[in-house]
């Protein structure tokens, strides 16, 4: 079982135990607490939990779930939600870098357009005037 997998686990026994959980519940979701790799992933748990602010702890014994956890069941468990997140910065970096080749190609086009218009403007002011001379 990956460390998505287990903080998905994790998250969703919050849910079923209504938001509150000590520190004995993890392992007995996860496993043996004398087993080295389980508890090194349960620390590594509790401390992005923690950082992530997806739960609380008034005294490093009991846990609370924030409204960012009940988000993350919501949407469908840790697993899809980090998915989606990565999809939206992948496209939030696109539309970055599209809105820099653009500002740069306005900000060097910008005064040629311009003069241009006022170039045609004068142009048809002179006609008008012209015209009606004439």
């Amino acid at each position: 079982m990956t460390l998505d997998e287990k903080i998905d686990l994790i998250i969703e026994y919050f849910v079923e135990q209504n938001g509150v959980l000590d520190s004995d519940a993890f392992y007995d979701k996860l496993g043996d607490s004398n087993d080295m790799n389980i508890r090194r992933d349960i620390d590594v748990i509790k401390q992005f939990l923690l950082k992530e602010t997806i739960v609380i702890t008034p005294n490093d014994y009991t846990f609370y779930l924030q409204k960012s956890g009940y988000e993350i069941s919501d949407y469908g468990g840790w697993i899809k939600f980090k998915q989606n997140k990565d999809l939206k910065d992948q496209i939030t970096e696109k539309k970055e870098r599209t809105d820099a080749k653009l500002s740069d190609w306005q900000a060097k086009t910008f005064w040629w357009i311009f003069a241009f218009a006022v170039i045609g403007g004068f142009s048809g002011i002179i006609s008008l005037i012209l015209q009606l001379i004439e």
